[in-house]
């Protein structure tokens, strides 16, 4: 009986608004965007205490070389699909407002390339209240 009313459910939202069910995977994949910022604020949280910080380091270049542009792209791929795809006016310029914050907020989170390479190298030479407030 419960499968066959998630079932019910299912195909009376398909018949009501197919295009709505872009929006799960829009918003599994806006999860995953900030399950990984909420990692790297924990690994950066303890940075300055970690036995071997160069491990660390191969981590944060690796987030922000693949890691962190992998999944704005497939927040940028979903978002097309949800809204710009639908060929509705309103919701194309819902979207296009979305794309345009997704890329606002990824050049900001660029910064952190910076602040990072001045961690390191303040770590690199052991200045601890340096790396400290770099962070």
């Amino acid at each position: 009986m419960a499968g066959w009313s998630v079932i019910a459910l299912r195909d009376a939202a398909r018949r009501s608004r197919p295009d709505a069910f872009w929006l799960f995977p829009l918003s599994l994949d806006l999860r995953d965007l900030v399950s990984i910022q909420d990692t790297w604020n924990t690994q950066l949280n303890h940075i300055t205490t970690a036995r071997n910080p160069a491990d660390k380091r191969m981590w944060f270049e690796t987030a922000l070389r693949i890691g962190r542009p992998k999944k704005y792209g497939e927040v940028r791929a979903q978002i097309s699909k949800a809204f710009i795809a639908t060929r509705d006016p309103g919701l194309e310029e819902v979207g296009r407002q979305l794309m345009r914050e997704a890329s606002q907020i990824e050049q900001i989170s660029d910064g952190d390339r910076e602040q990072l390479a001045q961690l390191f190298a303040a770590l690199d030479q052991a200045q601890q209240a340096r790396a400290t407030s770099c962070g």
